[in-house]
């Protein structure tokens, strides 16, 4: 079922090649899934579809009904734990990822059998051999290893390929240090905004990292936005190329990487460079938003995903809620035929935050605090100190005539039930009634601030 995913054939198809290598894959998942998961029998069943209907790929996108996360969580809260999608035997399970975070309503669940485990490899198999990594070298995982799929991604990766994964989510950032030296780190994995943090504490520790590190050959950042001209800013910083990976929980393997294309952010300055999708594991559409229509190059749309060979848990036509702009391969100067993206720019077509690599949904926070009938507003803001720490503040104006105590109690109990609900820290202040502006649009209440202060933080290491 499995294409060589290491052959060289597997990325350098000409379109018309790929065309066609898409449409025999989907046409066969389309049928083992039909066969083997109730949830999308009954979902094409509703709108008329049976597999065999699917002649061409204008077929597959114009008569296969999209899904949505609020589609999976249902399946899922009807037939737990793993809803009527799962098109294996619970016996072939043999781990399960989360999305990360929570959206107030719930967590993805995604099965997995041994070779769903070998696809969620794959993608970062091709990344890291890009960049040079070879068997023995060391690679520095900053993100946590729990149920959510990326350093489980990252760590199977360098298992296949004989990198020396170290996993050290749960080390704070001076341990990490340490042992990025002592082990004599070749590779590390963080978000932008960790990867500020970390110049940051070798610069308190009396470090330079482009020197500390001398054997380091690339930095591997996901999660996050950045500035363009962060980018070249971090690389003289540390010495080395840094490049961006593309990736979903729903997708099981990273969906992208950049290659070593640049190209101008336009105004502010700075480059960017071009993110290859992995277009022989994935077939990737970019729709309209609000018509579901596809969208033509270098038009703003949302990305909707379907792996081609994931096993247990299928995602057909998944809306990401990702905004992206798709470019054509082809016009990328580094030779590659699969479609990009522009890295650094990614965002989200609805309010959701990505915090310290948890998904968080404002909708989440709302809930809590509007629990209180004592409070009266609130605004979120996330920023990143010119140290690189990263920090989330909620703001509270209480209604008046609530005593001293009780706000204090209260703000206590909802930065305790926010942390147990996202699993992420928030500062809980009151600021003095009036100060917040009120507004129709939840989404409004949160002010994301890191790209400024990214650039803090690179001000703050030329000092």
């Amino acid at each position: 079922m499995f294409c060589d995913f290491a052959s060289p054939k597997a990325v350098t198809m000409t379109r018309e090649e790929l065309r066609e290598y898409h449409l025999y894959h989907l046409q066969r998942l389309l049928e083992r899934v039909y066969a083997n998961s109730a949830f999308y029998r009954k979902l094409w069943a509703n709108a008329g579809l049976h597999p065999e209907h699917i002649k061409t790929l204008d077929d597959f996108t114009r008569l296969v009904p999209m899904v949505t996360k609020q589609d999976f969580l249902a399946d899922q809260n009807s037939s737990p734990p793993y809803g009527q999608r799962l098109a294996v035997s619970e016996e072939e399970i043999c781990q399960v990822h989360l999305t990360s975070g929570t959206s107030g309503i719930g967590q993805e669940v995604y099965a997995l059998t041994r070779d769903d485990i070998s696809l969620e490899a794959q993608g970062w198999v091709i990344h890291l051999r890009s960049i040079g990594l070879k068997p023995g070298d060391v690679s520095i995982v900053t993100w946590p290893v729990a149920t959510m799929a990326a350093a489980l991604n990252v760590y199977e990766a360098c298992r296949e390929i004989g990198v020396n994964a170290f996993l050290v989510g749960i080390y704070d950032g001076e341990t990490k240090i340490k042992l990025m030296q002592r082990f004599d780190m070749n590779h590390l994995v963080a978000t932008p905004t960790y990867v500020s943090r970390l110049a940051v504490l070798c610069q308190e520790m009396g470090l330079n990292p482009s020197q500390a590190f001398g054997n380091l050959k690339a930095i591997s950042v996901a999660a996050e936005s950045y500035p363009a001209n962060w980018l070249e800013e971090m690389e003289a910083v540390w010495g080395c190329p840094i490049h961006d990976v593309y990736g979903s929980t729903q997708n099981a393997t990273a969906l992208g990487m950049t290659c070593q294309t640049r190209r101008s952010a336009g105004e502010g300055g700075g480059t960017r460079r071009n993110m290859h999708l992995f277009e022989h594991l994935t077939f990737v559409e970019a729709i309209d938003y609000e018509s579901g229509e596809p969208v033509s190059y270098g038009a703003e749309g949302e990305l909707v995903l379907t792996p081609l060979f994931r096993q247990a848990t299928p995602v057909i036509r998944f809306r990401t809620g990702d905004k992206v702009i798709l470019y054509p391969g082809q016009t990328c100067s580094c030779g590659s035929q699969f479609d990009f993206l522009e890295a650094g720019t990614i965002a989200r077509f609805d309010d959701m935050i990505k915090i310290k690599a948890a998904n968080v949904w404002p909708q989440t926070v709302d809930d809590i605090i509007f629990s209180y009938k004592e409070v009266e507003e609130y605004n979120g803001v996330v920023s990143i100190d010119e140290k690189g720490r990263e920090n989330v503040r909620v703001l509270l104006e209480f209604r008046d005539g609530v005593p001293e105590g009780t706000k204090a109690s209260l703000m206590k109990q909802v930065g305790e039930r926010i942390r147990q609900k996202t699993q992420v820290t928030m500062i809980v202040e009151e600021v003095p009634r009036g100060t917040l502006e009120r507004t129709l649009f939840k989404s409004r209440r949160w002010v994301d601030r890191r790209q400024e202060g990214l650039r803090q933080v690179v001000r703050y290491l030329e000092k």
